[in-house]
């Protein structure tokens, strides 16, 4: 009987080991493009253009006042 426990013990770790293998060498994914820098724009059309430019991507507009 104690020789099917060691059996299914084994099977297990066996299991284990090659499952960790095949996580261990699956391809990775490329890595992400940097994030683009913020842009200071201290001019409306230039806020204006660079927004129209960036038409169907992610857009974040900060406004921050000194007071």
């Amino acid at each position: 009987m104690k020789l099917n426990w060691r059996r299914a013990a084994l099977a297990v770790l066996a299991l284990l080991a090659s499952l960790f293998l095949v996580y261990q060498v699956r391809p990775q994914p490329p890595l992400a493009a940097p994030p683009a820098a913020l842009a200071d724009i201290h001019d409306i059309n230039r806020l204006r253009a660079q927004f129209n430019q960036d038409e169907g991507q992610p857009r974040l507009i900060l406004l921050l006042s000194p007071t």
